[in-house]
């Protein structure tokens, strides 16, 4: 088959002039397999397909039209394919094509590989021995016969080994289904204690599961099989499951918080059992359909560390840690916490560096009156006076018989004590001025025992009447008569008149301008004067002087509490562009001023658009007489919310501020329930995320209603808990 090793130009040609008796089958020709594989590959191939080609005898068909001829001493010689070639087993042909190729690398050669053997063909008759030799020696060829030898075969096992190990994962599985349903009620167990403030220790937990487990026989197979939720390990559970149901809420506030374009934080002080100071961070946002949320996010122990700087830092790192980008947050507001008296100017000063956007708001929450009693409260003679006042008020209303008492001394009741309300503490010094000698009278007949009364009563008794014989006491109820006196009007205006900033502007100067005429010694002379004539005689030598620094100081920390409150309000005058009582004049003149400042602070404003979105809304009757938080209603409604962009972004970032009426979806506040939260539940089990679930009850109430939730929960119970049973599919 080969010739003598000469030089020669070689030209590799298929003569169709030669004398050959082979007839061509032009059918066999076009259905030729090796033409078909190159044009449809093995592995683009069905597994039917590939089976049948790793099966199917080697194409070998008579060659014998593939000829090469050279040239030799001017003689040409030529040489015909007579198929010895075929004794080597991998050697294929094409008749179509005719060309001879490598069986095994033509099924399973690699893309890209473009070699002779298994892509290009081969037709050299002189040089074909040679050619076999280095094909059959390389790495590529024997990686492919082997491939052909043990594609059917090795299909078998894996396919053997794939169906075992199919049961065996779906009987893990089928472990996994139950153990999630075991999960299931253990977490609707935790939720439903956790949301009530209910402490999950002290057996609770424990006794919830086996009443749902004495209903529920699966639960109770579950329970039996997994001794971790019952054993001595039981509690670290518990612990990890609440963990994991407080990062499910955060993930989810942080959620709703990543949507919204605008956000403020709201910091209140509370205390807790061991009269503690904490400070609650709360985020205020709105909804798409107007509504407004607040959100209790975490809280800060600041009975040891509470300068500016360091709570600066804290609360930044909480605000960030929500995913608040900083143009985002555009209003922080405190409750005057005596914690914070100190340094709540420069508190704000430093967030505002951090958050420019975020201007210091008197919210509407945050009670006027106390505000300013927790700012007073920082003079410790004051702090203990409003702490007897209140003990004074609780004395009377916690018992029937004492109030009994006292009504018939004076034939009037006190207003019902509510912390959260100011009229009520307005009213209450000056009934107390009113009733004094009655109140006196009524204190001293229950201590001196004649009708009855218990030891702890008697004592009580005792400790109050001689609080308010003091003359410092009573100095200072005539004092802070007069302040709640000038405060009621600029709260009223307050509470009334939140859009018109300019008209709450003026109020907060005629209350600052009322302080500093109360100022004048004469009038601290004057009360002096009063209170003698209430008590008859100075009951110590030194209580003029003491009277004179507490009126001195009381009314410095007022001013101050005014300025630093109020500091900010006209930054805020974008309000009046959705103050529906000036629609109609603003019809007739632009409020171009409130406009470019708007668009100046917030760079999300098209100037343009809203312009002319406002000119359109001020015109049309169907948006007079609405307030914010409802022209975010109308306009979602209506599907106007396109149409009018700017002005509903406007409307959003008015009712986010917490100096507006707009009502927030919770019959209490997020202190309110972080401070019943502390009364109910003991030291050791307050921890963030329990606090989180009794603080965001409708939260978690609206998540338990979706499908994602029990399934979120778990994952976050498999990435943290150390003691595993299997809980994740495969």
């Amino acid at each position: 088959m080969e010739c003598e090793d000469i030089e020669i130009d070689e030209k590799f040609v298929i003569d169709d002039n030669l004398d050959t008796s082979d007839t061509v089958d032009d059918e066999r020709i076009e259905k030729c397999i090796i033409d078909d594989i190159l044009n449809r590959p093995f592995a683009s191939r069905t597994m039917e397909e590939q089976m049948a080609l790793v099966k199917m005898q080697v194409p070998q068909p008579d060659m014998k039209r593939l000829v090469t001829v050279i040239r030799k001493k001017n003689v040409l010689t030529t040489r015909r394919f007579y198929g010895k070639a075929y004794e080597v087993k991998w050697v294929c042909g094409s008749e179509k094509l005719q060309k001879l190729f490598c069986w095994p690398c033509l099924l399973f050669t690699k893309p890209g590989d473009k070699g002779v053997w298994n892509k290009k063909g081969y037709s050299d008759v002189i040089h074909i021995s040679a050619s076999i030799k280095a094909h059959s020696s390389s790495k590529d060829h024997i990686e492919n016969a082997l491939s052909l030898q043990t594609f059917g075969k090795q299909g078998v096992e894996e396919e053997s080994d794939h169906e075992n190990e199919n049961q065996e994962k779906q009987q893990f599985n089928a472990t996994v289904q139950k153990n999630r349903t075991g999960m299931k009620s253990l977490i609707e167990v935790a939720c439903f204690l956790g949301s009530r403030g209910w402490s999950l220790e002290s057996g609770n937990f424990q006794d919830m599961c086996s009443l749902l487990a004495s209903k529920d026989e699966s639960f109770q197979q579950f329970l039996s099989s997994n001794k971790i939720f019952a054993g001595p390990c039981s509690t670290n559970i518990q612990e990890e499951l609440i963990s994991a149901i407080g990062k499910a809420m955060m993930q989810e506030i942080k959620a709703q918080i990543v949507k919204k374009e605008f956000v403020s934080v709201i910091v209140d002080e509370v205390k807790d059992a061991s009269q503690n100071s904490k400070l609650i961070i709360t985020l205020r946002y709105c909804t798409e359909n107007g509504s407004v949320v607040e959100r209790f996010v975490d809280y800060l122990d600041v009975s040891q560390d509470a300068t500016a700087q360091t709570l600066s830092v804290q609360i930044a790192q909480i605000i960030r840690g929500c995913a608040i980008a900083t143009p985002k947050l555009v209003a922080q507001t405190y409750d005057g916490a005596s914690v914070l008296s100190d340094d709540n100017g420069e508190l704000q000063e430093i967030l505002v560096k951090v958050f420019p956007n975020a201007d210091f708001v008197h919210s509407r929450n945050h009670e006027l009156n106390l505000v300013l009693i927790k700012s007073c409260s920082a003079n410790i003679t004051v702090k203990k006076f409003f702490s007897n006042i209140s003990s004074l008020k609780f004395f009377f209303t916690e018992s029937p018989k004492r109030n009994v008492r006292l009504k018939e001394f004076l034939n009037k009741k006190l207003p019902k004590l509510s912390t959260m309300t100011w009229t009520f503490t307005s009213r209450m010094m000056n009934d107390i001025q009113e009733f004094y000698a009655k109140i006196i009278t009524c204190l001293g007949e229950i201590y001196s025992g004649e009708l009855n009364w218990n030891g702890e009563t008697i004592c009580t008794a005792r400790g109050l009447h001689g609080f308010l014989l003091e003359f410092p006491t009573v100095f200072l109820l005539k004092l802070f008569s007069q302040i709640f006196s000038n405060m009621d009007t600029l709260y009223e205006i307050l509470q009334t008149n939140e859009m018109d900033i300019s008209r709450c502007d003026e109020s907060v100067e005629e209350a600052k301008h009322c302080m500093k005429a109360l100022r004048k010694s004469e009038n601290c002379e004057f009360l002096i004067e009063k209170t003698i004539s209430t008590i008859g005689q100075l009951t110590h030598p030194g209580d003029k002087t003491t009277c004179v620094k507490l009126f001195n100081d009381t009314l410095q920390l007022v001013a101050e509490q005014l300025d630093k409150r109020f500091e900010d309000l006209l930054n805020f005058s974008y309000f009046s562009l959705l103050n529906c009582k000036r629609f109609r004049v603003f019809g007739k003149c632009s409020p171009k001023d409130a406009i470019e400042k708007l668009c100046e602070k917030f760079s999300l404003f098209d100037k343009f658009r809203l312009t002319n979105e406002l000119r359109v809304l001020y015109q049309k009757l169907e948006f007079r007489n609405k307030t914010a938080a409802q022209i975010i209603q109308y306009l979602t409604k209506s599907d106007l919310a396109d149409v009018f962009a700017e002005v509903f972004n406007l409307a959003k970032l008015i009712v986010t501020i917490p100096s507006t009426s707009v009502s927030v979806d919770e019959a209490l506040s997020v202190s309110q329930r972080v401070e019943s939260f502390f009364s109910t539940t003991s030291q050791e089990e307050k921890t963030k995320d329990l606090m989180l679930m009794a603080v965001e009850k409708q939260l978690l109430n609206d998540m338990q209603s979706t499908s994602k939730f029990i399934d979120r929960v778990i994952e976050l119970f498999v990435d943290a808990s150390q003691n595993m049973i299997p809980l994740t599919f495969k």
